[in-house]
C-alpha cells in the first residue's frame, strides 16, 4: 500500500480544509464538531492507498466528510468541557448523581490523557483546551500539519480504546454486583451447594 506523499497531502489539506469545514458544519450545525470531522477525514486520507484514490480525491474527501457528518448527527456526540471547574455548579437538568458521575468521568479522562505521549498531550491540550487551529499548532509545535493530524488521530484512538476498555470493565463489574446474593439466606443457600 502506497501512502500519500507529504507535499501532496499538505497541498490537498490547504486547498480543501476550509471548504470541508463549511460543508461539514452545514450538515452538523456545529463548527467545533465539523473541525473534528475534517481532522478525521484527513487522518483517513493518510491511511488510504494513494494509488486507489489519487484519481478522485475530491469526491473521496466530500463523501467521507458527508458520511462522518451524518454519523455524528445520528450518534448525537456531545462535547464535554473536561477541564472547566464546574463541579460546584450543577445545571437544573443534572441530578446530583449524574453530576458525580460526570465529575468521575472527567477525572478518569484526565488520567487517561496523562498516559498519552508528551506530543499527543500537547495536541489534545492545544486543540481542545486552547482551541488552536492546525496552523497555530504547527507554528507552536514546529511540525507539519500532517504530523498534527497524525498525533491527534492516534491520541483520540488511544483514548477511545481506553474508554471502551473502561466501560467494558465497568459493565462487567455491574453485572457481577447484580448477580451477587443480597440476603443472608441467599448467601447460606450458596454455601450449602
Amino acid at each position: 500500500m502506497k501512502t500519500i506523499p507529504t507535499d501532496t497531502f499538505e497541498s490537498i489539506y490547504e486547498e480543501h480544509r476550509k471548504k470541508l469545514n463549511l460543508f461539514s458544519s452545514s450538515i452538523t450545525k456545529n463548527v467545533h464538531k465539523s473541525e473534528e470531522i475534517v481532522q478525521e477525514v484527513y487522518a483517513r486520507l493518510y491511511k488510504q492507498d494513494w494509488d486507489k484514490i489519487s484519481g478522485y480525491v475530491n469526491q473521496w474527501l466530500y463523501t467521507v466528510c458527508r458520511n462522518l457528518s451524518i454519523r455524528s448527527i445520528r450518534h448525537n456526540d456531545k462535547h464535554v468541557e473536561l477541564f472547566e471547574n464546574d463541579s460546584d455548579r450543577m445545571s437544573e437538568e443534572t441530578s446530583p448523581d449524574e453530576q458525580i458521575v460526570n465529575d468521575e468521568y472527567k477525572i478518569i479522562l484526565k488520567k487517561m490523557i496523562n498516559q498519552l505521549s508528551k506530543r499527543q498531550k500537547e495536541v489534545i491540550k492545544y486543540y481542545f483546551l486552547k482551541e488552536m487551529s492546525t496552523e497555530e499548532m504547527k507554528k507552536k509545535m514546529k511540525t507539519s500539519a500532517h504530523n498534527i493530524y497524525f498525533l491527534k488521530s492516534t491520541a483520540l484512538a488511544e483514548l477511545k480504546k481506553k474508554f471502551d476498555t473502561f466501560h467494558a470493565d465497568e459493565k462487567r463489574l455491574r453485572i457481577s454486583v447484580k448477580k451477587a446474593p443480597k440476603s443472608r439466606s441467599e448467601k447460606s443457600k450458596l454455601r450449602k451447594v
